[in-house]
């Protein structure tokens, strides 16, 4: 029997499966090399779909400039 996933968790689970040789493996595996995390962390993620600029130079609607962070 299958667990039921909340929409985030079926996102995660569909990125891990999709990137798991390429990214997912290796990013663990740093992660843990290089005790990059610590219990109590806040953790922040994003995932960009690699367009910041339109064909036309203009930037896309909402999109942040490039040393601007979103607190």
């Amino acid at each position: 029997m299958s667990k039921v996933l909340d929409p985030c968790q079926q996102i995660e689970r569909s990125i891990i499966t999709k990137y798991r040789k390429t990214l997912w493996n290796p990013f663990i595996a740093a992660v843990k090399r290089c005790r990059l995390i610590a219990e109590g962390d806040r953790i922040a993620a994003c995932i960009s779909r690699g367009k910041g600029l339109h064909a036309h130079g203009k930037a896309d609607a909402g999109a942040l400039p490039p040393f601007r962070r979103a607190l």
